[in-house]
């Protein structure tokens, strides 16, 4: 079976402190998934804040992969995909390849030079604009979000376990890339074939640059082709993007939802709940003319109470696609305790009927392969940031607690 993917050809994507990756899942084992050109003499992370555009997709490193793809060979960065081919799961490497069928492998190789390097034709960008956000979620990092820093320097003095690697970036200055206008001049300037662009942040909806790129795809005309996709955390909503998000071949716009009313502040910390419900109404109003989707990012804090949530979506008209919290590990659902996590098999059993969801759930988590250090360190972790934030979360996830209080297992306290 062939090794190739359409990626490394026409698409850049970006992480939040300016690093360039092959995909949005590529691994690049650094902890802060940052690519690097690796020869003899020399070893550099690609990274926006140094070169433009153009010098990363045709840098050393873009190179080699395209090789060893038209060899057959397997990049260690891809091996995400290739694994989950051998599962029988249809990876993002074969999707993409169903996404862009006309730039085959027969393609690639005609349009690449002895030494990989290629005429860029950008089809497909993914950027996360900075870390720049009003929302300090539980889940997320200093990274991803501005308001995490002081607390998470806080909670790294007093957990050995949390990454410290997170604190190696320099804050802000790796994350101004996002707001220069020379990064989206390139851009412009680098993607006139531009199919798919899928914006996220931080809270991109904060970063007032990227706005007057998207008014200048619109006053070209070049956004009639292009498929427009953004996640945003519901907390706010600028008039201009219910301007220009129209204008695009389609907008589909992904609502970042965890859980409900106070248990959504609690891991969404800074969000109001009244806030985010006027936003979905805005954006449910105008179905008509964007693609409305949520996505709740499930972890151990709100798997007990994802049937409430999934009849919440439901009685609203919104699907809900699920993204698991596997980093940090001490916050995945299967750190529950497998007692506790069977009891809320059950519950899952009798109220969610034939929600397809229910099979995903519980061939992910439903195994006794358990480790109580992780569990510990939920609640060390949790404990920490409650003295911080004034707040409690055995009684805000109380059906939590209460499953767990059933089983049995008083690590809890």
């Amino acid at each position: 079976m062939s090794t190739y993917c359409p990626l490394p050809w026409q698409h850049l994507a970006t992480h939040p402190h300016g690093g360039v990756t092959l995909c949005c899942i590529s691994d690049h084992t650094d902890g802060l998934n940052r690519a690097r050109n690796f020869k003899e003499g020399y070893d550099e992370f690609l990274d926006l804040n140094k070169k433009n555009i153009q010098q990363h997709i045709n840098s050393d490193y873009y190179k080699e992969v395209r090789l060893q793809m038209l060899n057959n060979e397997k990049p260690k960065a891809c091996m995400r995909c290739y694994n989950e081919e051998d599962n029988g799961i249809k990876s993002k490497r074969l999707h993409e390849q169903s996404v862009f069928p006309q730039t085959d492998e027969v393609w690639a190789s005609r349009n690449t030079r002895e030494d990989g390097n290629i005429d860029m034709d950008l089809r497909f960008v993914e950027l996360r604009l900075g870390n720049v956000c009003n929302v300090r979620c539980r889940t997320c990092n200093p990274a991803s979000s501005s308001k995490w820093l002081e607390d998470y320097k806080d909670i790294v003095e007093k957990a050995d376990f949390v990454n410290k690697g997170y604190l190696g970036l320099n804050f802000p200055e790796d994350f101004k890339w996002a707001e220069d206008d020379n990064f989206y001049d390139d851009l412009y300037e680098s993607a006139p074939n531009l199919e798919v662009i899928y914006i996220n942040g931080g809270e991109p909806t904060l970063i007032k640059q990227h706005w007057t790129y998207l008014r200048k795809l619109v006053d070209s005309g070049r956004s009639k082709d292009i498929i427009l996709w953004y996640n945003i955390n519901c907390t706010m909503l600028p008039p201009i993007a219910l301007e220009l998000w129209p204008e695009f071949k389609e907008a589909r716009i992904c609502l970042s939802i965890d859980d409900l009313e106070d248990r959504n502040a609690f891991i969404r910390t800074n969000t109001n709940w009244n806030a985010v419900q006027k936003t979905v109404n805005t954006l449910k109003g105008m179905e008509d003319k964007l693609t409305l989707r949520i996505t709740q990012t499930v972890s151990a804090y709100n798997y007990a109470t994802l049937p409430e949530f999934f009849a919440w979506a439901d009685s609203i008209g919104i699907e809900v696609d699920m993204n698991f919290v596997y980093d940090p590990d001490y916050l995945s659902p299967g750190v529950i305790p497998p007692k506790a996590r069977e009891l809320i098999h059950t519950e899952f059993r009798k109220t969610m009927g034939n929600d397809h969801k229910l099979g995903t759930l519980l061939s992910m988590f439903n195994n006794d392969d358990w480790d109580e250090l992780k569990w510990e360190q939920f609640c060390r972790y949790n404990d920490l940031l409650d003295k911080n934030d004034n707040s409690e979360w055995r009684s805000t996830f109380s059906k939590l607690k209460g499953t767990i209080d059933v089983a049995g297992h008083t690590s809890i306290y």
